[in-house]
């Protein structure tokens, strides 16, 4: 018995000093990457001014195919542009609101581009999510440009 107590503070020593050990690792881990998020948080909002800036003049300006019916959706506004193609807002009769991607004309006679469009819009008819853009339909403008409807929430200030 007289063995056994020391050898007990003993082993609750050590395991205490190990302990403490995790603890000062883990804080300086946790401490890395609180840091690390707040970096990632402030790059996250340089590029969303940047791309603030560069979507803001966009906004209420007329494109080739402003007032053009997509589908059940007549185009307004240019709201964003890619290399592909452009995004309008649009309106149907009933006052739902879309964006629609119209693909840029110049790629209209390019079949890899077509083949991309396409792709593009089947893996958008086949995601369901809460946290994905609902799809609604693809289909030619009057014109023959290739369109896809998405929904959108109008958020002001974004797209």
């Amino acid at each position: 018995m007289a063995v056994m107590v020391p050898t007990v503070l003993l082993v609750t020593v050590v395991q205490a000093r190990a302990n403490r050990r995790a603890a000062q690792d883990l804080a300086v881990r946790v401490a890395a990457a609180a840091q690390q998020a707040a970096m990632q948080q402030a790059r996250f909002h340089e590029v969303r001014a940047e791309l603030d800036a560069v979507i803001r003049p966009l906004g209420g300006m007329q494109g080739p195919f402003t007032g053009h019916m997509a589908g059940a959706y007549r185009l307004g506004a240019v709201v964003g542009r890619g290399g592909y193609g452009e995004v309008y807002s649009a309106l149907t009769a009933g006052g739902d609101a879309a964006a629609v991607k119209v693909l840029r004309t110049t790629w209209l006679t390019d079949d890899e581009a077509l083949a991309r469009f396409r792709r593009e819009t089947d893996i958008a008819r086949q995601l369901s999510s809460p946290h994905l853009v609902q799809y609604l339909g693809a289909g030619t403008l009057a014109a023959g440009e290739p369109y896809r409807a998405i929904v959108k929430r109008i958020i002001d200030g974004t797209f």
